[in-house]
């Protein structure tokens, strides 16, 4: 099947490739582990060898006469091959970590994540490739062992090495991507990083960036998800989930658990700052700014809280920090951005107060404590989150060399 694969067959006015045919059929169905990773291997080294885009599945061969190879849904003509595959790697989470991690006989994550040129296969002439739409659910499956994040009854699973290890490549690929990150892919990964949120927390809110994860990327990938102002709600609600599983569960430092989330909103904050003051490039912030919000609640099932760790009851926790988050002037942005750091930073504190709130709830007996100064319940706490917070801003600052 892989050598058919790589085959060209004559239809009436146009030839099409094995790949071509056989991708469109797995959009659906289970398929066979070790035939994933040969097919998986082989359609990346064809396509390095046609040297895309100078020769298109869409074109070169085939012409302009290309036929519809898609009978499942009107949203592509089924012409990429790499949709209905990264289709059927999302629906096998286990072959897509593997995938995301060969680097013989090719890079495939690099090549699908950073170096692959995309085209456009749908009818109309704007809207989100199929392509690159697959590739991002696929990535997180390779990174989070799950298929779909939306199917009912879904949790979290602890990760493995493997995937821990897709998770940071995929991070510095999409990093590297810069101004040309897939918007098709600010949601997935929102979510990917939600899914890893404790190594996120810990990287976003060290002041020395030594924890896991590489600051740098971080801060441009939370850029890049910042553009898209829902893309940017959906990546802080997963991370007040990973807020509020480290308040429950750090119970040796419970000063340390008051300090990171003021780091990691500090973090996030200059995130959107930089999304959304970043004109050397003409203005790249999504038209999505300048509305209301649109975004709801997701709940955090693929989150480490979320996913029982902690039990349900501490949703109503995570809701009222996003809440809280909501209401912030720092994510009114109507026709012009926040000119000033100063005044973006001024402006979060409902957000701060809440995780302060929630922090205080599960350690005020330790707050109490008169060998623990500083940490009183209408005044220590949000002195010790806000000076954290500002000391957030400046490390992402530094980050990012806007100091």
């Amino acid at each position: 099947m892989v050598k058919l694969a790589g085959e060209r067959y004559q239809t009436r006015g146009s030839q099409v490739w094995g790949f071509q045919l056989m991708s469109n059929l797995m959009r659906v169905g289970d398929y066979d582990d070790k035939f994933l990773n040969k097919y998986g291997n082989a359609l990346v080294e064809t396509e390095k060898k046609m040297k895309l885009p100078g020769n298109f599945w869409s074109g070169g061969v085939g012409g302009p006469n290309m036929p519809k190879m898609n009978f499942m849904s009107d949203e592509d003509f089924g012409r990429d091959p790499m949709t209905g595959f990264m289709t059927a790697l999302a629906n096998s989470p286990d072959v897509s970590t593997e995938f995301f991690n060969a680097k013989e006989p090719q890079d495939n994550a690099e090549w699908v994540l950073k170096e692959r040129t995309s085209f456009d296969d749908t009818p109309l002439d704007d809207g989100p490739n199929p392509a690159l739409g697959a590739t991002g659910k696929a990535m997180f499956a390779a990174v989070s062992g799950v298929s779909d994040p939306g199917a009912e009854g879904v949790k979290f699973q602890e990760h493995t090495p493997e995937q821990t290890e897709a998770m940071k490549r995929s991070l510095a690929f999409l990093a590297q991507t810069e101004n040309d990150f897939p918007a098709e892919m600010r949601d997935d990964m929102a979510r990917a990083m939600g899914n890893h949120g404790e190594a996120v927390h810990k990287s976003m809110s060290d002041p020395l960036g030594s924890k896991g994860l590489d600051s740098g990327q971080l801060m441009e990938v939370s850029k890049q998800i910042s553009r898209n102002k829902d893309s940017y709600g959906l990546l802080n609600e997963q991370m007040n989930f990973a807020i509020l599983a480290d308040i429950h569960t750090d119970k040796a430092h419970p000063e340390d658990s008051l300090s990171k989330p003021g780091r990691t909103v500090g973090f996030l904050e200059e995130a959107r700052y930089q999304a959304t003051n970043d004109k050397k490039d003409g203005d790249l912030t999504d038209a999505t700014w300048k509305k209301t919000w649109t975004y709801h609640l997701v709940g955090g099932a693929l989150t480490p809280l979320g996913g029982g760790l902690m039990g349900d009851p501490l949703q109503r926790g995570v809701d009222a920090i996003t809440t809280a988050w909501l209401q912030d002037k720092s994510n009114e942005i109507n026709e012009t951005a926040k000119a000033e750091h100063k005044e973006t930073y001024a402006s979060r504190n409902g957000q701060l107060r809440a995780i302060a709130d929630e922090w205080y709830k599960v350690n005020s007996d330790w707050a109490e404590d008169p060998a623990h100064e500083g940490y009183s319940k209408n005044h220590g706490v949000y002195d010790s989150i806000g000076a954290s917070a500002n000391d957030g801003n400046k490390k992402a600052e530094g980050v990012v060399g806007d100091q």
